[in-house]
């Protein structure tokens, strides 16, 4: 087994459980449940770094730093080790279903900070409407009477 095809598998194992992790999120997100999802972007943190660590790993058994992926696999293709070639492919599938549950998640995200944000804006409304007097002590300007506080 060359290091390349060995950090390959690594990356795999760990793509895999960030891919359930993903899963995990994307739950949390539909059932609206902020204490699991503090739990699930805690580990997902983690999960972010040692998989930043084991592609640099990768990278330098390849002979290169801070590879891009396309340049990355050109090196690996150069290696022409099959078995290598052929992990890659499978990390890089892996790969792309994490980036897609990424965004569906980035989505629920945007969906429901665009309904809290809605939220906010009629409890703000309300609030304004509802107030009898502002801070100089006179009643609002949409109520009949002008009295202040002071005077009632």
């Amino acid at each position: 087994m060359t290091p390349a095809l060995a950090r390959i598998e690594a990356i795999e194992v760990s793509l895999g459980a960030f891919v359930s992790l993903l899963l995990r999120e994307g739950e949390c997100l539909a059932r609206k449940d902020p204490d699991a999802l503090s739990h699930v972007l805690d580990e997902k943190n983690r999960m972010t770094a040692t998989l930043g660590r084991q592609w640099d790993e990768l990278c330098q058994a390849a002979g290169l730093a801070n590879a891009s992926h396309d340049l990355l696999e050109s090196r690996l293709v150069e290696l022409g080790d099959r078995a290598t070639l052929d992990a890659w492919r499978v990390l890089s599938r892996l790969s792309q279903r994490a980036k897609e549950l990424n965004e569906q998640n980035g989505a629920l995200i945007r969906l429901q900070l665009l309904h809290t944000n809605k939220a906010i804006e009629v409890l703000q409304n309300a609030s304004r409407q509802n107030s009898t007097y502002g801070p100089d002590g006179l009643s609002d300007s949409h109520l009949a009477y002008t009295r202040t506080i002071d005077k009632a």
